[in-house]
């Protein structure tokens, strides 16, 4: 036999050896690629976190504890070190309502964890702390998930059910390795800090009815791409946003959109161009952390424009449309800075004190605070003649124009 055909025979048994075994799918394209001699890659955005088959085992060494007439939760595991665990919904003969209170918490060995159909809640720290989780798959049954649940573990993905109703704050913050996590479609609150710190996260499909992001959402998710603030979004409460970037040149929020709050939307991307819509009630100090060179608010908003507004989002704007509408605008490329002064500290005869290692010791003091305004050089206000606008125009002797309608 030539080396040809040995090649080819060896290919023919690991071809046999693929299809036969229980690899995960994405392994075994993997592997068939290699076969086929492909080496072809795509840029991974964390969405290509297919499931890889696990061969779980089968526990029921908890400690139970009757919550209703409904059942029992799981409030400790006292059986061997399990890497990959299957809890199933009945126990002898008790059924499982629920994951209790830090019921897996900081456990070291548990790798993965599938929750079988039955079970219907995760609560407050279950899987807290545990930095070798990678993988949970959840029942179709489930409709709660408590504060802190999964916070600092180790789990890379996470698709949360549709059935899923509540999920508290802090749910998923600080998973360092998580890249990808799904929403459930009818969630209409991101939960406060749900994931917050997710330094790695770059993929979160978003459900389509979202109202309110709450504070610190996805704060420090500075991976994280998203396509849009959602058009059914009412409130951004204070830091929501205030790390991930979006993927189009122009922010243009919707038109539901009500409150944004203080250091609400951020990133490292500079966007071309931003429209805050009419229906914009209140915003923040500071709200727009992002650089961009035209900013148009639309005519109708009546928002006070708090100090500090724009201080650190202006750099290269060029363009600042402000209709009449606004009657109330601060100093808004102005922030607070403190005054100190220093000096080496001196004995009664006016000599240097020194510490125990012969240095000098220097003392700063603080004076107080002072205002600081930073203008961007090429910025033009468009505005209406007579309006709060032009006024603020004039003080700060920024160049206006005549807004183009």
């Amino acid at each position: 036999m030539g080396l040809f055909d040995k090649l080819k025979n060896v290919a023919e048994v690991a071809k046999k050896a693929i299809d036969d075994s229980g690899v995960a799918d994405i392994a075994k394209s993997k592997l068939q690629e290699m076969l086929n001699g492909s080496n072809s890659q795509t840029e991974d955005d964390g969405a290509n976190c297919e499931k890889i088959a696990i061969n779980y085992t089968v526990v029921t060494e908890f400690e139970l504890s009757p919550v209703s007439d409904n059942g029992y939760e799981i409030i400790k595991y006292f059986g061997f070190d399990e890497p990959n665990m299957e809890i199933p919904s009945v126990i002898d003969g008790k059924k499982i309502a629920g994951i209790g209170n830090g019921a897996f918490g900081a456990t070291t060995f548990l790798k993965n964890v599938k929750l079988c159909d039955g079970i219907e809640y995760i609560d407050t720290n279950a899987f807290y702390n545990c930095e070798e989780l990678e993988g949970v798959d959840l029942p179709l049954s489930l409709n709660k998930i408590g504060e802190y649940a999964f916070a600092k573990s180790g789990i890379k993905a996470i698709e949360i059910p549709d059935t899923v109703s509540v999920i508290g704050k802090e749910c998923f913050a600080n998973c360092e390795n998580l890249v990808y996590a799904k929403l459930p479609a009818p969630m209409d609150i991101i939960p406060e800090s749900c994931f917050s710190e997710c330094e790695n996260l770059k993929k979160v499909i978003m459900p389509e009815a979202v109202a309110v992001i709450k504070h610190g959402a996805f704060i420090s998710c500075d991976k994280l791409k998203l396509d849009k603030v959602p058009e059914t979004c009412v409130v951004i409460e204070d830091y929501a946003l205030s790390g991930p970037d979006f993927k189009t040149d122009e922010l243009i929020l919707p038109k539901s959109l009500e409150v944004i709050g203080e250091m609400a939307i951020g990133g490292d991307k500079s966007y071309s161009k931003m429209v805050i819509p009419a229906s914009v009630k209140e915003v923040g100090k500071m709200a727009f952390n992002a650089e961009c060179e035209e900013i148009y608010i639309e005519d109708g908003a009546t928002f006070e424009m708090p100090d500090s507004l724009f201080v650190y989002c202006c750099n290269d704007a060029k363009k600042l449309v402000i209709p009449s509408s606004i009657t109330e605008i601060g100093r808004i490329f102005g922030q607070m800075k403190e005054t100190r002064m220093g000096g080496y500290v001196t004995d009664e005869y006016g000599r240097r004190v020194f510490d125990e290692d012969g240095k000098p010791i220097w003392e700063s003091h603080d004076l107080g605070e002072h205002w600081e305004d930073d203008i961007p050089e090429e910025l033009t206000i468009y505005c209406d003649a007579g309006s709060a606008a032009m006024e603020f125009a004039r003080k700060y002797n920024i160049p206006c124009a005549k807004i183009e309608r």
